[in-house]
């Protein structure tokens, strides 16, 4: 995860930083932001700077591949340089769920899944109509890692990759609308 809370209770991330920045802080306790319990700091000249629990336990906060992570951060800065609204890892705990990217679009609410491991077909069913339920509009962007490339302008996508095609057909209705 690429946020959590400093002893203060703030909310910090040290993504983007520099190492010499990170030592500064390594002394300091940090706690997950959905269960409570203490994280790690991990930071190194190969890695996203990022946290991960001492204990997994039950915490909807899994941890996340490095490719997930710097896809995850990059989507988010694109999103803040274009001035959109953006939040990083917000979980929505009315549907125990946690958007990789939350952004205000005006009066409407879109969560980016940035989707970098194979999902199986009912998890991302269930995971698309959670946020509809709640009003939220949900993109999916499959990581690069997940296409395999068959020539210059053509991809294959396995059995698991087109559940992201068939969930799109789900229309999302707010009450507004």
């Amino acid at each position: 995860m690429l946020l959590a809370r400093n002893e203060q209770r703030d909310l910090v991330t040290f993504a983007g930083s520099t190492l010499q920045e990170i030592n500064k802080f390594r002394s300091q306790k940090y706690y997950c932001p959905d269960c409570q319990e203490e994280v790690i700091l991990k930071a190194g000249t190969r890695v996203t700077a990022h946290f991960a629990h001492k204990n997994q336990g039950s915490c909807m906060n899994k941890g996340e591949g490095r490719y997930h992570e710097e896809g995850k951060w990059a989507l988010y800065n694109w999103f803040i340089q274009q001035n959109v609204s953006a939040q990083l890892e917000v979980t929505i705990s009315s549907i125990q769920q946690r958007a990789d990217i939350l952004l205000q679009l005006g009066e409407k609410k879109v969560a980016i899944e940035f989707q970098c491991a194979t999902l199986p077909e009912k998890d991302v069913i269930n995971r698309t109509m959670g946020y509809c339920n709640e009003s939220i509009i949900p993109i999916w962007i499959l990581g690069g890692n997940r296409m395999k490339r068959i020539g210059s302008q053509s991809l294959r996508l396995s059995s698991s990759e087109k559940v992201f095609l068939r969930v799109c057909q789900i229309k999302c209705v707010s009450p507004e609308d």
